[in-house]
């Protein structure tokens, strides 16, 4: 028999002191996306509030790529709910675990899923840990610091400079690989869905806007997975 799950105030603070560090990296990139915000014509106040509603910096940077010039809100709308379906992953591997929690600590619990919290979770509740106050607490402090980063580079963006100049951009393509890379790990039937997305994308952008390339290449990507799972 399952050990009844929990959600407790010590296991939050306990989630938050296992993720400070990875809260800690993730403000370079907080910083990045408000000075990079406020180029791309965005209030101090609205981008903040961008990162604290949505929360997710591949979406948020994809996001102001077109937010330059007319918005094309049906492919704005596309390319965020594309890059964030992953979630639906996440959400659906913690379903046996999570919805032994009421109703509101369910809510509570999900609400700052992230690849951090989530895989730190996972192997908590392989270890035998039963209390997913560790997933709050874990994108608690991640949350926290993205945006507060967020905040610092949109308002002391002139203090800051450009952060190509610090190195952000090769600092975010690395850690956007190895998160790819680690779900690859993960799943080992990814690979060829993930190849055909990039491969297609790619090919695609000299054709569409960019952004419309992400959107295609996506739902290449799902329609591999689609059919690699019927065979």
């Amino acid at each position: 028999m399952t050990a009844n799950i929990a959600f407790t105030r010590a296991a939050v603070f306990e989630g938050a002191r296992r993720l400070w560090a990875v809260a800690a990296f993730v403000a370079l990139f907080g910083v990045a996306f408000g000075v990079a915000a406020v180029e791309s014509g965005l209030a101090p106040l609205q981008a903040t509030i961008m990162s604290a509603m949505v929360f997710s910096a591949m979406a948020q940077f994809a996001a102001l790529e077109l937010l330059q010039g007319p918005v094309a809100y049906l492919s704005l709308i596309l390319v965020v709910a594309s890059l964030s379906a992953r979630h639906v992953i996440m959400s659906a591997a913690l379903s046996s675990s999570v919805n032994q929690l009421p109703l509101t600590q369910r809510l509570l619990a999900l609400s700052l899923l992230s690849d951090a919290n989530f895989a730190e979770t996972q192997t908590a509740l392989r270890r035998g840990e039963r209390d997913l106050g560790v997933l709050f607490g874990g994108g608690l402090v991640i949350w926290v610091s993205w945006v507060a980063s967020t905040a610092l580079g949109a308002y002391g963006g002139d203090l800051v400079g450009d952060p190509s100049v610090l190195g952000f951009g090769a600092v975010m393509l690395c850690f956007f690989a190895a998160s790819v890379l680690g779900q690859l790990r993960l799943s080992q039937g990814l690979v060829w869905p993930v190849l055909a997305a990039v491969l297609s994308s790619v090919a695609l952008l000299p054709v569409l806007s960019q952004g419309g390339n992400v959107i295609i290449g996506a739902l290449i990507g799902g329609v591999t997975a689609a059919v690699r799972d019927a065979e």
